[in-house]
């Protein structure tokens, strides 16, 4: 009887073995091995890629506050009650004729001393399309065009294109979300790596600053890897969101139990009825009932209509919209101004608020200044895991074959 018993005690055991072993003497187990070379070649693909994205990314934390020390001429607005949308847009036509005008930026800041400049985003005639946008600058005032830059131009934007599309436009853009899978994998895989085995527990999360060049460099990429491992998943879920924008938004509504019908509503404005032969209506009416139907909130921007069954978009900020991704929109038809759809992100479920909230976690906007901090600090990690990786990765194989082939 206790013979049987023990047979038993020792099937069920033994599938568990390897993690036991794991768990006491994690250098000795065949899934250690595994994942170091699952780690190991991750980050050799990735390395590069996630030490410029991450970079650029600390860069563009505080883009608009850099974009104003950088380039203060064009935000030199004036004080006073601003011109009718309409009287702007006119003023962006006579000094660009024949360039379309696809979207308006605002960013209105309550109780600002002075109002944030119009920048319009154009396109040249089809005669000379160009694969980036130029941005012009107008003050909301006087109507006066305070410059023009183009959309990968300067400082600021060139680094905001390296960390979104890596200088590549959509090939690029793509060949980042793969990165971010990738990084993401490293994440998981090196915590794997670190675990130092029950007994050994405290090691892992000391560096020993007096220890030889070698050691140093392993604990500051054992230590430094496991504490910024959920900032940097996080950081590179988001990014692969962002690079897969349709699929995943859609697959991460319905896998939270969001309606997936709702989602594609929103995202994607309702057409206006095309009536050959009328003139569209004023656009400033249509910022104004927006506003009258979220007195919460301020005017983020305005998608204009290209072609002639487009709609007019009036895109509003609530209170919180930087801390949560909470945003309102109010659609309108073109011709008759009648409004077509009224979205605000804080009526609707729960599913879809969380992934609004990814826009938040990806930029660092969540808790205010103190996360851009944080973020800041997160995206300059990759390039010291990178380096200290690639060091011990050159030590254990690159260095050994050059001293073999020498002898």
């Amino acid at each position: 009887m206790g013979l049987a018993v023990d047979e038993r005690v020792e099937k069920v055991a033994r599938p568990l073995r390897w993690l036991t072993e794991f768990w006491h003497h994690p250098r000795k187990s065949w899934i250690r091995c595994a994942v170091f070379q699952v780690h190991l070649w991750s980050g050799i693909s990735v390395g590069i890629i996630a030490t410029l994205v991450g970079i650029s990314g600390s860069a563009i934390v505080n883009k608009d506050s850099l974009d104003k020390v950088l380039t203060p001429a064009l935000f030199r607005t004036t004080s006073g009650e601003r011109l009718t949308t309409d009287q702007l847009l006119a003023a962006a036509h006579v000094s660009h004729p024949g360039w379309l005008i696809s979207y308006v930026s605002i960013q209105q800041k309550p109780g600002a001393q002075r109002p944030e400049p119009w920048v319009f985003y154009l396109s040249p005639p089809a005669v000379h399309r160009a694969i980036h946008l130029t941005l012009a600058y107008f003050d909301p005032v006087t109507g006066k065009e305070l410059g023009t830059i183009g959309e990968a131009s300067g400082v600021m934007n060139r680094l905001a294109e390296l960390h979104f599309r890596l200088l590549g436009g959509p090939t690029g853009t793509a060949v980042n979300g793969i990165g971010a899978v990738l990084l993401l994998l490293l994440c998981m895989t090196g915590v794997v790596i670190w675990w130092p085995g029950r007994s050994r527990l405290r090691s892992g999360f000391r560096i020993q600053w007096r220890a030889r060049w070698l050691r140093f460099n392993w604990d500051v990429h054992s230590v430094f890897g496991f504490w910024s491992s959920i900032p940097l998943a996080i950081e590179a879920f988001t990014g692969a969101y962002y690079c897969f924008f349709i699929p995943m938004a859609a697959v991460m509504v319905f896998l939270l139990g969001g309606d997936v019908h709702k989602w594609h509503e929103m995202s994607v404005p309702p057409r206006s009825t095309l009536v050959i032969g009328q003139s569209p209506v004023p656009l400033e009416p249509l910022v104004q009932e927006a506003l009258r139907r979220h007195p919460d909130c301020v005017v983020r921007g305005l998608a204009l209509p290209l072609a002639p069954s487009d709609s007019v978009s009036v895109q509003l900020d609530p209170p919180r919209a930087e801390d949560l991704g909470e945003y309102a929109q109010v659609v309108s038809d073109r011709y008759s101004g009648k409004v077509l759809s009224d979205v605000d992100s804080r009526r609707q479920s729960l599913a879809i608020r969380l992934v609004l909230f990814i826009r938040p976690l990806h930029f660092g906007t969540f808790a205010g200044q103190w996360s851009r901090i944080a973020w800041i600090l997160v995206g300059l990690v990759p390039g010291i895991l990178f380096f200290s990786g690639f060091v011990m990765w050159w030590r254990r194989v690159p260095a050994r074959l050059l001293k073999s082939r020498e002898r």
